[in-house]
């Protein structure tokens, strides 16, 4: 790997985000296929369609955050509601 970078993009408001760093790449002469995009911190109460929506803008992976839990089975709980949320 020549270069290992970070790139940070606020996609709240707009889901083409990661499509747009895609392109800024291409016109800085690299290979778009030679990078992946990570969705870093999403919300715990994030759903299959925000995750398929960055996901179709060239995300390879999105990461959803649990919520802070006092007990085990609080937590428990929510990984059960995130599993049938998020999971196919």
């Amino acid at each position: 790997m020549d270069e290992l970078g970070y790139y940070g993009i606020n996609t709240n408001e707009d889901f083409s985000s990661p499509f747009l760093a895609l392109t800024l790449v291409a016109e800085r002469g690299r290979d778009p296929a030679s990078l992946t995009i990570s969705v870093f911190g999403q919300a715990t109460d994030t759903d299959r369609s925000k995750v398929d929506d960055f996901i179709n803008a060239g995300a390879q992976r999105v990461s959803v955050w649990l919520a802070h839990c006092d007990t085990e089975a609080e937590m428990g709980d929510q990984l059960k509601g995130m599993a049938e949320t998020l999971i196919r």
